[in-house]
């Protein structure tokens, strides 16, 4: 049996609406790419918490990435950050 994923719960229309976010929010010039190129770049990004939570938009995240090519992997350092921070728990 298959677990739950939170993503069920959106509507079948959902990844038309990232199509849509993209082509209002992407300029007709797009700057940043030019400035970018071709070339891969690695990026990261950090977010803290003291409690355990629901990586709310991941579905986005992930739907965004795919339509414009990009790759990313998640990973969650729960307990590497707890250490790091001296956190108990």
């Amino acid at each position: 049996m298959s677990t739950n994923s939170y993503e069920h719960l959106l509507p079948p229309s959902w990844k038309t609406q990232v199509t849509g976010w993209l082509a209002e929010d992407t300029p007709s010039f797009d700057y940043g790419g030019y400035v970018v190129g071709e070339v891969h770049r690695e990026a990261f990004l950090f977010g803290k918490g003291k409690q355990t939570a629901v990586l709310a938009g991941r579905p986005f995240f992930t739907e965004v990435f795919a339509q414009l090519g990009c790759e990313y992997v998640l990973m969650l350092m729960v307990s590497v950050c707890r250490d790091l921070m001296g956190l108990q728990g």
